[in-house]
């Protein structure tokens, strides 16, 4: 029996199985809705009339059961429905970017070893690596090891995995639990975000733009980008609802999850400035002392920050020892932004570009094409979308391009939520969301097999 289900859910025979329901289920549902439409149309039932139909028939005689009870509440809570709907569009695009991704590793690496045996080969590289060894032996001062360069990698996401650890006794497998499950809370507080501003099919398009980025995959896998991305979106979210002490909370977490956490500062205090400016506008003193003392909540951010810190004096006896390995180990200092973009160009382009032509088109090319994008999104979205969120994109962009050696600029510059709230607005005509929509489908489905093959080391 084992040996059979063994068979049963290995290499091609669970690509075939899954795309045999998804026909099945897309089948069913079609005749379904053709035989209505084609009995109502020669008048012989009403749309009213359905359900007794079914009834009559034998199709849904326990509808009345606990079953039905259920979809019905789910049909009436909106929040629930909305909650349904986001977990559908996660699972529906991590199953279809990984099944592609699959097939192209089958392909190229001439291996049938089955689909849940490949995952650890195909995503567990560079980085995802280094976190997995940190949740399971910490950070290290052993002078004799490479090891001891994790201490530039932020300690909460390698937290969450061991915590994960004691439940599914597997680091990997504990790590895209953690991502995956970040990246629903960081879409489920994204759509509600952007719904604070606008209807709800403009924050559901943003959602989907998020979940078919080029290279979205790395919110799913082994890396730290889906904690600090979700992160990020809840600190500004309950900043807008003015929850304080909530904001200040995850934007501490943010702080240790990524080395970009204390960006968020750039919209939190914009944001306050105005909270604290239409109190003292109105010539309330009560309510203008009481939102000042509001604002110490945002001191949290520099906590968490003041945490990595600590965490480098107590390994290795020096506050700052990370800046140190950064420039040993990776080649990185702070330099200026514009001379990496120059860089990146440079190497991108056939001709002038001395690496080589795989190289070339799976780090180089995202990374220019990621650059050029976000700048003609920040112009096209200056006077769409707040200016808090315009002032993080810059700043952000200013943080994130200025490492000397830039070789993950496109990683870096997934995580600003900002972009997909604006590729919400450049989709509002229908041939416009169709040609971006479908366009980052066959990115994403290049990129994800490109990864997972083993190119684009740090993209």
């Amino acid at each position: 029996m084992m040996s059979l289900l063994k068979d049963l859910f290995s290499d091609y025979n669970y690509i075939k199985i899954c795309f045999l329901l998804a026909f099945l289920v897309a089948l069913v549902l079609s005749l379904k809705a053709y035989i209505f439409e084609f009995l109502e149309s020669m008048g012989v039932v009403e749309k009213s009339e359905r359900v007794s139909l079914l009834r009559r028939i034998g199709i849904i005689n326990k509808f009345g059961s606990r079953l039905g009870r259920i979809a019905q509440w789910v049909r009436e809570t909106k929040f629930i429905k909305d909650l349904c709907i986001i977990l559908l569009m996660v699972v529906a695009t991590r199953l279809i970017m990984f099944l592609m991704a699959f097939m192209g590793w089958m392909i190229t690496k001439d291996e049938s070893i089955g689909f849940w045996s490949s995952m650890e080969m195909m995503w567990n590289r560079w980085d995802g690596g280094h976190y997995l060894y940190m949740a399971e032996h910490w950070y290290t001062n052993d002078m004799s090891t490479d090891k001891r360069f994790h201490l530039v990698f932020y300690p909460l996401y390698p937290v969450l995995i061991k915590g994960v650890y004691f439940f599914v006794r597997n680091y990997f497998w504990s790590a895209m639990i953690v991502s995956n499950v970040s990246l629903f809370v960081g879409a489920t507080y994204l759509y509600k975000l952007v719904k604070l501003d606008h209807e709800e099919a403009f924050a559901f398009r943003a959602v989907k733009y998020m979940l078919i980025y080029p290279i979205t995959f790395f919110l799913s896998i082994n890396f730290s980008e889906s904690v600090f991305f979700t992160l990020s979106i809840m600190t500004v979210y309950y900043l807008r609802r003015h929850k304080w002490f909530l904001m200040g909370l995850c934007g501490m977490f943010a702080a240790v999850s990524r080395n970009f956490g204390i960006i968020l500062l750039v919209p939190v205090v914009a944001e306050f400035l105005l909270y604290i400016g239409n109190a003292y506008k109105n010539k309330n003193d009560g309510h203008f002392v009481k939102r000042m003392l509001n604002g110490l909540n945002i001191l949290f951010l520099p906590a968490g920050f003041s945490l990595y810190l600590l965490l480098n004096k107590v390994i290795s006896g020096d506050w700052f020892t990370f800046l140190r390995y950064q420039k040993e180990y990776w080649s990185q200092s702070f330099g200026m932004f514009y001379d990496n973009i120059k860089s990146t160009f440079v190497n991108a382009i056939p001709g002038v570009s001395t690496w080589g032509a795989a190289d070339r088109i799976s780090l180089w090319v995202p990374q220019a094409f990621s650059i050029a994008l976000v700048f003609v999104l920040v112009i096209y979205g200056i006077r769409k979308i707040r200016n808090s969120y315009s002032l993080y994109m810059l700043a952000y962009i200013t943080i994130a391009l200025s490492p000397t050696w830039l070789l993950s600029g496109s990683r870096y510059l997934m995580c600003i939520f900002p972009m997909f709230v604006i590729f919400a607005w450049l989709s509002r005509k229908r041939i416009w969301d169709f040609v971006l929509t479908y366009a980052s489908i066959i990115l994403l489905a290049y990129y994800a097999f490109s990864f997972s093959c083993g190119f684009g080391r740090m993209m």
